[in-house]
């Protein structure tokens, strides 16, 4: 069966007993079914380029529905929690769940019922080494109300901001063992008081 133009109706004659005939209408065809079929196909289209999109960001995020259930995500968040997105959204696993009391759903909470986009950082077993990641979930506003997350690795971060925190304390320390007097100056040019 075929679209042969738009309004026409086809049948199906079936004969039996005596010539009695049977129409049974296979379809019908409008031009308006034509422009849904076409707006579906551009639809799906649309999906297939955004769910691209999303899947060639490095970083995990995920989408919530509106009672905060996770309920897609990108190539990333699946793989960070080693399994298939199927079976991450079938058995709702979230990534840092075991590290974060409430499986990261506190935040969204938070951040659907304030409107605005909310931080919060968590130390998690990443793949066997503990990372420090910030979650952040972004209420969206829209047709249907959902909340919109990702999860940045800040570890190499923290580690450079340890490292300088005890490399200021070794120089404060050493300076103060110094017998002789020293004056710092910070980059506005006026003497620094430690």
């Amino acid at each position: 069966m075929g679209i042969l133009a738009a309004g026409l109706a086809f049948g199906l004659y079936v004969f039996w007993k005596k010539n009695r005939a049977l129409r049974i209408e296979l379809s019908e065809v409008s031009e308006r079914s034509i422009r849904q079929s076409e707006t579906l196909s551009e639809a799906e289209t649309h999906l297939s380029q955004i769910s691209a999109v999303f899947d060639a960001i490095p970083m995990p995020v995920w989408w919530r529905d509106e009672s905060l259930r996770l309920f897609g995500c990108n190539r990333a968040h699946s793989k960070s929690l080693e399994m298939d997105t199927e079976t991450m959204l079938a058995e709702t696993r979230e990534l840092g769940a075991g590290a974060i009391d409430d499986e990261g759903q506190g935040l969204a909470a938070q951040a659907h019922q304030m409107g605005i986009p909310l931080s919060k950082s968590h130390y998690v077993v990443h793949r066997g080494e503990r990372r420090l990641l910030n979650f952040t979930e972004i209420p969206l506003k829209g047709r249907a109300a959902f909340v919109a997350g990702h999860a940045i690795d800040v570890t190499a971060m923290e580690n450079v901001q340890s490292e300088l925190s005890s490399h200021i304390t070794a120089q404060g320390h050493f300076l103060e063992s110094l017998a002789t007097a020293i004056a710092i100056f910070g980059p506005d040019r006026r003497l620094k008081i430690l």
